[in-house]
């Protein structure tokens, strides 16, 4: 009986064993080694599929058809959201540089009326010195 229930408790450790390191890899495959993923890919999951694709790549699951948008529509879809983010930087640098503009016209008049300042304050000592 001894011999039966060792047996028994092995068997049911074993299966919990390899129940749980099954799950671990199904939800962490990058981690468990089976798939490597190279610089400026990423691993995109849609259901039960895995897709390795570009960062940045759209995956679509339609009714069970997983799809992934064309090296053409990806590069394009890229190339007009890199284009819409320099046009949005390029206006907020003409505004900066606007408004620095104005500051440094602010900056040349303050200083010219520091000098003007300046000038009166050391003009009547110098008079009342001779």
């Amino acid at each position: 009986m001894k011999k039966y229930s060792f047996y028994a408790i092995f068997l049911i450790l074993a299966f919990i064993i390899l129940l749980a390191s099954s799950m671990y890899a199904k939800n962490e495959p990058e981690q468990a080694g089976s798939v490597k993923i190279s610089p400026g890919m990423e691993l995109k999951q849609v259901g039960t599929v895995n897709r390795l694709v570009p960062i940045g790549t759209k995956v679509v699951d339609k009714n069970g058809l997983v799809t992934t948008e064309s090296m053409g529509e990806y590069v394009a879809r890229r190339f007009i959201e890199t284009g819409k983010r320099f046009d949005t930087i390029e206006n907020t640098l003409a505004r900066v540089k606007t408004t620095l503009e104005g500051l440094q016209q602010e900056i040349d008049r303050l200083q010219k009326l520091s000098e003007l300042l300046l000038q009166r304050i050391n003009s009547p000592q110098a008079e009342e010195g001779q």
